[in-house]
């Protein structure tokens, strides 16, 4: 009897986007998760122009930085709470350089908006690949095919 009265008002639950929404695993999902990728670093970017394209906050490069990573703390933890994982399986070593890393990277990339107009840091920033990709022949004795070559030359 229970199963038959949540069947029946099932649909009244369901809007109709959820009815049309992408199935994991697909074509048509991956498509529509990779815009929204897209769309969230054009909003990214624009903001963060909008941000430094106003003289009186270039010399806070590194307090802007600072504020992106408490959000990333925060938006981290809720997702580790929501998921309830306690269990690394890297050191925590690991995750402290790489942050380290990443936090010196982003803070010297706004802090040189000091110098830079926006436009040229965008293309410093998507030259980082070179570099990754000559680490990865070198270090870690990767192949690359032709066209990943082409990829990369294609997007500087």
């Amino acid at each position: 009897f229970n199963v038959e009265i949540s069947l029946r008002n099932e649909h009244l639950h369901t809007s109709k986007w959820a009815k049309r929404k992408p199935k994991p695993g697909t074509a048509v999902h991956f498509m529509s998760l990779s815009a929204c990728v897209f769309a969230c670093y054009i909003c990214y970017g624009v903001l963060q122009e909008m941000i430094f394209t106003n003289k009186e906050f270039k010399p806070y490069g590194l307090f802007l930085t600072w504020i992106q990573f408490a959000f990333y703390v925060f938006f981290g933890s809720c997702e580790f709470i929501a998921q309830g994982r306690v269990v690394r399986n890297i050191p925590i070593k690991t995750y402290l350089l790489l942050a380290f890393l990443t936090v010196a990277t982003m803070g010297l990339s706004n802090t040189s908006l000091r110098y830079l107009n926006y436009p040229t840091q965008v293309i410093f920033k998507s030259c980082k690949l070179i570099p990754v990709m000559i680490g990865g022949i070198f270090i870690q004795s990767k192949r690359y095919k032709m066209i990943d070559y082409l990829g990369k030359f294609h997007s500087i």
